[in-house]
């Protein structure tokens, strides 16, 4: 809620009214009439300083002027020749002794008698404003002493400081008690008392004192805690600068009130040989520290630059203030009281401007200011002698130290809660993006498949008819159909690198490490990359040793790596040269950011080195200023509309990611005599070359296995000849130009191919009895998904019986892990090459002939050893997390397959899988038991008695069994 300006004005109204009535107040006496001295006699024989008060001495006090007499003096009589009476309080200054002008500067003796009662109380006796140097003795006893000091100054107490109180206590005697004061005025216009000469009860001033004094300590308490929670505040928020200044303001001003009741410099010869000097600092850093704190609050009305004319002008006060002897330093400093007066003017009318302009806070923080202003001049007048209320600036600062906090808690509120809106607004669009995001996910993988999908029928259609499928060709349009077919294989890699970098921005890219051989690797990108090159006079030469050590690497990946950097070199260079080549580097050489990455789960089966692969060209180079940014995504070299060479600048961040991922690390830096080198390191491995746990052979005991050629499909001599007989092949798509490049590709082939257009046609055509070899099948399409439709003829049919390949343009690791979990043989994504369809088809065809051959054993191929097993010599087979385990009467095999594999391998009128992780056979079953916990548990017959649980989804099984 905003107070209006009127209410602002009315609240200043009364805190001045306040102030002003103050002094006032405090002056008034309700209590008894005070007694005056007459001729230098003060009767208080009737007077009772506990009831009645304190005492005044004021009155007509014998004085002799320029002389200082001590109390044996007084004794002898002739000490009155040239004594008078003067009225205390007053100043002798133009006054008369027996008709004698009295001059300001010089000296003289106070002597003043007391009549006091039989049962006076001790009592105590307040100096104040003397001026200037006095001795004080009471019943002839010296009580104070104040600048009478010769010479330098030894005490604190040898300076004579204007406010500086005298106190004196004693026990008074019946009768007449004697006050004699020797006063000396060198520095003032006149000399004299200028306050009463007050007279208390002691025991009650000693309680007054120590209320006093704990006032003061809880003010310098308030105060402290207020500059400890400004800077928490300013640590938590930097960029509120106001509140460092509240609290150094608050800590200088405690320093200021410890040093009244404390000195800090206690000393008269403490350097700077000024005991009053940290009052004199103290008080003038207020001022300048206020006006940073309303220059924080308020920048519009309080400009940078009259703040620094007030650090200018205060340092200009400070700095001599530190150097300067005591009577030259009070000088400066009441000096300095213009510069304060000309401060409050200015600050005033710079707060008016905030209240007039209803800036934030500005009420709250007026009136903390207003408290400052009315104590620091009451302040000043007292430092003046004007008022005797003494120095109450502490109390205002306590005042303005709250308001200020309190202004700055508020803003901490405000923005605290802008910051919890702002997070409630940021969380919302955070969802909204992150739904977004799921939207484009799946944007992304339903355009892939819709791109996929036309994609494979251009590049099908053009190699089908290229291979013959509709009649011999002219070269012209051979040319043409091989220009169609090499652009759709570009357009399918730019979609499978935006799918890459989507799936690494997801969920990461997933790994499949082993034994790499990256001379017949790069021999093979070498290959590919010819047709690349056209027509330019170019050569692409692999300088890989083929006895370099092998990497640990996964083997598709580093080719798509290696086909994405020759294929770069290649098309930014015109002529010469584009070479791979590779080296060895120590084991100190530097990992990159992916030395942590899950390539290194297979540690032990890293050597320690690096291999450093580096692919070099003659081409334009690469700008030093993007040799960084080229590795990020979706940037260029020269992105501009006009640029010469296109993509989707992809591939290189891809790349980056891939190998980061291994461990490794990727650059580029300039070739000698221009060109471009792109390198990459991969950890190097201990082990040689082997087939890989997915291609691990396991076949009829007495069957040859197959030929490598035929495996790989890249005899060319395979891949152009016929099926061997006339297999008949399911194909299921829901889309006729897919299932019509199929249909060209295999009857050409000698096969029979019947089609479905969904996956209830294709299982009403498998269960009619018909026969069919093979199914080739697509994944998404209507009313059931091919996931599903796999899964129903795996119901039906094993893998040995019916293959299924996936063919389908889903790539996702989510996506081929469902299909192989369904049944699936084998997964491949389209658009695909003809070849590579026809070599995994053969491949099927000859693996189903194998399976349906008799067969007594099994044979397990791992690293360069083979291991011939009888079925009836195996006991039971268990599986662990990468690998399956044979045990035998003999020994224990270990093989890196999975289990199904095994499974699909073992006679089901011998085997019976247990448990998801155990397959027995039958043969040794000893025995079925069932145990307190509700679970069943099997018994073998073999050496070791070995007890194996039965999972519940496999109990039915079993007893079938038995």
């Amino acid at each position: 809620m905003k107070v209006s300006i009127p209410a602002a004005n009315a609240i200043a109204r009364i805190l001045l009214l306040c102030c002003v009535a103050l002094p006032t107040l405090t002056a008034c006496d309700p209590g008894k009439q005070m007694p005056g001295a007459l001729q230098g006699l003060l009767d208080l024989e009737g007077r009772d300083l506990i009831k009645d008060g304190a005492v005044d001495l004021d009155g007509q006090w014998e004085f002799c002027p320029g002389r200082f007499l001590a109390p044996a003096d007084f004794a002898r009589g002739e000490y009155r020749k040239g004594c008078g009476y003067l009225v205390v309080p007053g100043l002798w200054k133009g006054q008369a002794i027996d008709g004698t002008p009295l001059p300001g500067k010089g000296g003289g003796t106070y002597r003043l008698r007391v009549r006091f009662g039989p049962n006076a109380r001790p009592a105590t006796l307040v100096t104040s404003r003397i001026y200037s140097a006095y001795r004080l003795w009471i019943n002839g006893v010296p009580m104070l002493e104040r600048g009478f000091a010769m010479g330098a100054a030894k005490r604190r107490e040898d300076h004579v400081f204007i406010h500086n109180k005298g106190v004196a206590s004693f026990t008074p005697a019946a009768g007449e008690n004697e006050i004699v004061l020797q006063v000396l005025n060198r520095e003032y216009d006149s000399g004299g008392i200028d306050r009463p000469v007050r007279l208390e009860d002691s025991a009650a001033r000693a309680r007054r004192e120590i209320v006093r004094y704990r006032i003061d300590l809880v003010v310098m308490g308030l105060l402290l805690a207020i500059a400890v929670f400004n800077i928490m505040l300013y640590s938590f928020r930097k960029k509120e600068i106001a509140s460092l200044h509240i609290s150094f303001i608050c800590i200088i001003w405690v320093v200021n009130t410890y040093n009244l009741q404390t000195p800090i410099l206690p000393g008269g010869g403490s350097w700077p040989g000024n005991p009053f000097v940290i009052d004199y600092i103290t008080t003038l850093m207020g001022p300048v520290l206020s006006l940073m704190i309303s220059r924080s609050l308020f920048p519009e009305d309080f400009p940078a630059g009259s703040v620094r004319i007030t650090q200018v002008l205060t340092a200009g006060f400070i700095v001599p203030l530190m150097f300067l002897e005591f009577r030259t330093a009070e000088i400066v400093f009441r000096v300095s009281y213009i510069f304060i007066v000309l401060f409050i003017v200015y600050s005033l009318n710079g707060l008016a401007k905030t209240l007039l302009r209803r800036r934030e806070d500005s009420v709250t923080f007026f009136i903390g200011f207003l408290w400052v202003y009315l104590a620091g001049i009451i302040s000043m007048l007292y430092s003046l002698y004007v008022v005797d209320t003494g120095n109450i600036l502490h109390y205002g600062l306590v005042m303005f130290g709250f308001l200020s906090t309190l202004v700055m808690a508020r803003r901490f509120s405000r923005a605290l809660n802008t910051v919890e809106k702002m997070s409630e607004d940021l969380e919302s669009k955070n969802l909204a993006l992150r739904k977004l995001d799921l939207l484009k996910d799946r944007f992304l993988a339903t355009t892939s498949h819709e791109l996929r999908t036309p994609l494979h029928g251009m590049i099908g259609l053009s190699e089908s008819m290229i291979e013959g499928a509709a009649g011999e060709l002219s070269p012209k349009a051979r040319e043409n159909l091989s220009l169609i077919a090499s652009s759709g294989h570009r357009l399918a890699s730019m979609v499978n690198d935006l799918l890459d970098m989507a799936k690494i921005q997801d969920e990461g890219l997933s790994l499949n490490p082993r034994p790499l051989d990256l001379h017949s690797l790069s021999e093979l990108v070498v290959r590919l990359s010819l047709p690349l090159a056209g027509g330019k006079p170019l050569e692409i030469r692999n300088a890989i040793p083929p006895d370099l050590p092998h990497a640990w690497a996964d083997e598709e990946r580093i080719r798509q790596v290696l086909c994405n950097l020759v294929g770069n070199a290649v098309k930014f260079t015109n002529r010469g040269r584009v070479e791979l080549s590779a080296r060895v580097m120590a084991g100190d050489g530097t990992p990159g950011e992916g030395s942590g990455s899950r390539i290194h789960e297979g540690a032990s089966r890293n050597s320690g080195e690096f291999i450093e692969v580096r692919v070099s060209d003659t081409g334009i180079g690469v700008p030093d200023e993007y040799r960084e940014a080229i590795f990020e995504a979706y940037r260029q070299a020269d992105g501009s509309d006009t640029r010469t060479y296109g993509g989707t600048g992809l591939g290189l961040a891809i790349a980056k990611k891939i190998i980061e991922l291994h461990g490794g690390t990727i650059g580029v830096e300039p070739q000698d005599g221009g060109g471009t080198v792109f390198y990459f390191t991969l950890p190097a491995s201990r082990e040689s070359v082997v087939d890989a746990p997915d291609a691990a052979v396991i076949e009829g005991m007495d069957d040859e296995p197959l030929s490598a050629g035929v495996q790989a499909g890249k005899t060319p001599a395979a891949e152009d000849a016929g099926f061997d007989g006339v297999p008949v092949i399911l194909a299921v798509d829901d889309d006729p130009v897919n299932l019509g490049i199929l249909r060209s590709y295999l009857e050409s082939r000698g096969s029979r191919v019947k089609t479905a257009a969904d996956g209830i046609n294709a299982l009403e055509i498998i269960n009619s009895g018909g026969p069919v070899d093979l199914v080739l099948l697509d994944i998404m399409m209507p009313q059931m998904s091919g996931i599903e439709v796999c899964r129903r003829i795996r119901a039906a049919r094993s893998p040995e019986e019916l293959p299924v390949i996936m063919l389908t343009a889903k790539n996702a690791m989510a996506d081929i892990d469902a299909a192989f979990e369904a049944g699936a043989n084998d997964y491949l994504v389209k658009p695909f090459r003809v070849r590579e369809l026809l070599a995994r088809v053969r491949t099927m065809l000859k693996l189903r002939h194998i399976r349906l051959s008799p067969a007594r054993g099994i044979t397990i191929r791992e690293g360069n050893r083979a291991y011939a097993v009888a079925f009836e010599n195996i006991t039971y087979v268990t599986s662990h997390s990468h690998s399956v385990v044979i045990h035998t009467g003999d020994e224990d095999i270990t093989s890196k397959v999975q289990m199904k594999d095994i499974l699909d391998r073992l006679p089901p009128d011998m085997f019976v899988r247990i448990h998801k992780s155990h397959i027995i056979n039958v043969r040794f079953l000893h025995s079925v038991s069932h145990v307190v916990s509700g679970r069943y548990r099997v018994r073998l017959r073999d050496d070791d008695d070995t007890v194996l649980p039965v999972g519940p989804a496999f109990l039915e099984s079993l007893r079938k069994k038995i």
